[in-house]
C-alpha cells in the first residue's frame, strides 16, 4: 500500500491545477480511501479527463474550490466518516454546491441508492465495474 501524500503536497498540487478557460479536458476528483481504486480510475480516465485523486484524509475544501473540478466521485464508506457527510459539507459550500457528486461503493446498490438525493448526490456507481460501463456513466453525469 502506497502512503498518502501529506496534506501540504496535495494542497500544492491543487493550487497548480487552478484552471484557465482554455483547459480542454473536464476534471474529475476521486475521493476514496483505496489507493488501488484511485489508480484504476486514473488509468481508465486519463486519456479522456484530467483526474485528481485524493484520500478522504487529504480533503481540504478550500483547496478543492481552487481546483475547479467538473465531477466528484465519492466513496460512501470511508474510515472515520461517511461519503454522505462529506457530500453534505460540499453541498453547503457556495462554491462547491453545484459540482455533481457521484457516490461509489461496493455495498449493495439498493442500500446505497437511498443515499442519493437527500444529500445532493446525482447518482451511484457500484464497485466492481467494467471500464466501458464506468466511462459511459461518467460521460452521462458530466453531460447532464
Amino acid at each position: 500500500m502506497q502512503p498518502s501524500l501529506p496534506l501540504v503536497n496535495v494542497a500544492q498540487y491543487f493550487l497548480r491545477l487552478q484552471r484557465s478557460k482554455e483547459d480542454p479536458l473536464k476534471r474529475i476528483c476521486v475521493i476514496d480511501d483505496d489507493p488501488v481504486y484511485r489508480r484504476m480510475v486514473k488509468l481508465f480516465c486519463s486519456t479522456l479527463y484530467e483526474v485528481v485523486c485524493i484520500s478522504h484524509e487529504e480533503l481540504d475544501l478550500s483547496v478543492l474550490r481552487l481546483a475547479a473540478v467538473d465531477l466528484i466521485l465519492l466513496d460512501l464508506c470511508l474510515p472515520g466518516t461517511s461519503g454522505e457527510e462529506i457530500c453534505s459539507q460540499l453541498k453547503m459550500d457556495p462554491l462547491l454546491k453545484n459540482i455533481p457528486i457521484i457516490f461509489v461503493s461496493g455495498r449493495s446498490k439498493t442500500q446505497d441508492n437511498l443515499a442519493i438525493g437527500p444529500n445532493g448526490a446525482k447518482g451511484f456507481i457500484s464497485k466492481p465495474f467494467r471500464k466501458d460501463d464506468f466511462l459511459e456513466k461518467i460521460e452521462s453525469y458530466l453531460n447532464t
